[in-house]
């Protein structure tokens, strides 16, 4: 594909920088739009190159043990912050 998960990935956070213009883009918008999209996008190239003979640099980098130990500990995480804080809200 054109440019691989990286393209994707780049383009997709790049959407964010368009609320630092001059102009007034919602972020709501903005991510409705355009960062959604290309982020599944970003997801949909990472499992395909996953699956590659050759997977490419971003897609090691968030498969290494370091990122794979971090989201084990952040996924318990978004999963209890929801209940715990409708009991302390």
């Amino acid at each position: 594909e054109a440019g691989g998960p990286i393209f994707y990935f780049v383009a997709a956070y790049s959407t964010l920088l368009l609320r630092l213009t001059q102009f007034d883009f919602n972020d709501a918008m903005v991510r409705a739009t355009l960062f959604v999209p290309l982020y599944t996008k970003f997801l949909t190239a990472v499992h395909r190159d996953c699956l590659s003979a050759s997977p490419s640099m971003i897609t090691r980098f968030f498969g290494s043990k370091a990122m794979t130990y971090l989201g084990g500990l952040a996924f318990p995480m978004f999963i209890l912050h929801g209940p715990i804080g409708q009991i302390f809200y």
